[in-house]
């Protein structure tokens, strides 16, 4: 093969032939991505594309930022990696800054190098911390790769294929209010799915931790009504368990605030994060109380937990955050996207929920109580985006979730164009179906 860039059918072929199968991609036809700038994507056809992805919420500041560059740049020249076990200034800044703007008290910080890692290590602080093995999660949440985190996800098509589940972990159902299981909507709930988890916490004594997504991404961004996690806090009180939150997805104002238990008033004991904080190098962190994590004296190292260079572009990161005024900017567009999607009339689109720049599009067969998901309609559209130029997510528990998840950077008039483009290609669908 030569050294061009390649063509779609080439990417596909080595992908075929030296990717594990597992590894899926979007679309039919996919593009082979190959530079950004900002909010724009661009393959290796020369084809442009509004990114409304983000990466799955890595590149809050889009691609190739300035002063994240710089950074990467300047440290890649002075020091690359020196692990956990030795002291580096760029990490020992990060620790500070982090701690800082963290809402728990008295915040300690443990660096790793992924999600599925945080998550890992944020259980094994808590249950050691609590002395209670057992780990309550919910059904739409997806919490990592690796074995316990797998354990620990509720979506049933992402570890389908685990046959030995770790037996510390239990399920309790999410708050989808599309499918109430007790057949209220949003406006009439009391969050009573949430006796269903105090049923299962009855029924295992030795449950002593429950992690959660606030606004859980691949689960389909199901945005709870208020009342669910104020009964949540009210169960945390009563078992005394240890409450972690993932905010891999949601952290660093994603959906209007630093974190987005911050939304809802929660109190996490242990915040998790990953992806955007590296700016797009590969980082993730325990945020955790000091007393919880005072307890644990022995060694526990992670090589890549100090990298400089991603230490270095994560207090970049930070700076920029706060010199855009990112949060305000992000509560504002999410508000008029959110409204804007609303107000789109069609038969198809069953909800439309979230929070910031993280909303969620559920498509459904038409005149069915049922909601049963418009699977061929979820392609059609992800498709015909991107052959138009908008590069969405999609997610949800039935795969039938549109998601706008774009660079925290984008402005309104970006956003607009990829409504009307979805509408129009609503309303090409509606004219096929007819």
């Amino acid at each position: 093969m030569s050294n061009s860039p390649l063509t779609p059918s080439e990417a596909l072929d080595l992908k075929r032939q030296f990717l594990a199968p597992c590894v899926g991609h979007f679309y039919d036809q996919p593009a082979v991505i190959d530079q950004g700038k900002g909010v724009w994507l661009y393959d290796t056809e020369g084809n442009q594309y509004l990114d409304l992805f983000s990466g799955v919420s890595v590149n809050h500041l889009g691609h190739a930022n300035p002063a994240i560059v710089k950074a990467i740049q300047l440290q890649s020249e002075k020091l690359s990696n020196m692990t956990t076990i030795y002291l580096t200034e760029p990490a020992l800044r990060l620790a500070k800054e982090l701690s800082e703007i963290c809402p728990i008290p008295e915040t300690k910080v443990f660096f790793c190098s992924s999600g599925s890692e945080a998550n890992e290590s944020a259980v094994f602080f808590a249950t050691n911390a609590n002395g209670k093995p057992g780990i309550l999660s919910l059904s739409h949440g997806l919490h990592g790769s690796t074995h316990a985190t797998l354990s620990m996800t509720g979506l049933n098509f992402w570890k389908g294929y685990l046959k030995h589940p770790d037996s510390r972990c239990h399920h309790g159902p999410s708050p989808e209010c599309l499918r109430c299981p007790v057949g209220k909507n949003k406006s009439s709930c009391s969050a009573e799915c949430t006796e269903k988890l105090e049923e299962v916490l009855s029924a295992n004594p030795d449950i002593g931790t429950i992690i959660l997504e606030v606004l859980p991404g691949n689960g389909g961004i199901l945005e709870a009504p208020t009342a669910f996690f104020e009964k949540i806090q009210q169960i945390i009180s009563k078992y005394h368990l240890t409450l972690i939150t993932d905010e891999v997805q949601t952290g660093f104002g994603r959906t209007g605030t630093c974190f987005a238990s911050e939304r809802y008033d929660l109190k996490p004991d242990i915040i998790t994060i990953a992806k955007s904080i590296g700016g797009g190098i590969p980082m993730g962190a325990v945020l955790v109380r000091s007393d919880i994590v005072d307890q644990f004296k022995f060694p526990r190292a992670s090589t890549f937990g100090t990298n400089c260079i991603a230490a270095s572009s994560a207090l970049a990161f930070l700076k920029e955050i706060k010199r855009l005024n990112i949060f305000e900017h992000v509560q504002l567009l999410g508000d008029l996207l959110k409204q804007k999607l609303q107000s789109i009339h069609s038969p198809w689109i069953a909800d439309v929920r979230g929070l910031g720049l993280m909303i969620g599009v559920e498509l459904c067969e038409p005149e069915n109580s049922e909601s049963p998901p418009a699977i061929e309609l979820t392609n059609y559209v992800l498709e015909e985006m991107k052959n138009k130029g908008f590069l969405l997510g999609r997610g949800g528990a039935l795969r039938n979730v549109l998601i706008w998840q774009p660079p925290l950077i984008i402005e309104w008039e970006e956003l607009v164009t990829s409504v009307e483009a979805f509408k129009d290609i609503l309303s090409s669908w509606e004219t096929k179906a007819r």
